[in-house]
């Protein structure tokens, strides 16, 4: 669980420095980088974040300003999927009843 305490630190620390975002997707790839995007839900913003994604992604957490991870709306899902076949591997991570769980990109439709 270190990586998603790595990526939830990265989430906070994006919506410390832009209190009005809705949410926070942080992307982890697959060389290690990290990047967080604030997303205010819009067709907008969420198509600015998809033509960002450069690299296959391992890892994805959606963090809402409350803090609580979900998954990302089905705009990115399907955006990632349509954009490089394999982030459809990328690790989500949710809030499951016994804490945080994890999922693949492909399980989240």
């Amino acid at each position: 669980m270190e990586r998603y305490t790595q990526l939830r630190k990265a989430a906070l620390a994006a919506l410390e420095k832009a209190p009005t975002a809705v949410q926070v997707l942080v992307t982890g790839t697959r060389t290690g980088g990290i990047s967080a995007f604030e997303n205010d839900l819009s067709a907008e913003r969420e198509e600015l974040f998809l033509s960002a994604q450069m690299e296959p992604l391992a890892e994805l957490l959606c963090l809402w300003a409350s803090g609580q991870p979900d998954v990302p709306s089905i705009r990115v899902r399907k955006g990632l999927m349509e954009k490089d076949p394999r982030n459809g591997g990328a690790v989500l991570y949710l809030q499951g009843e016994m804490g945080i769980v994890r999922k693949r990109l492909y399980q989240c439709f």
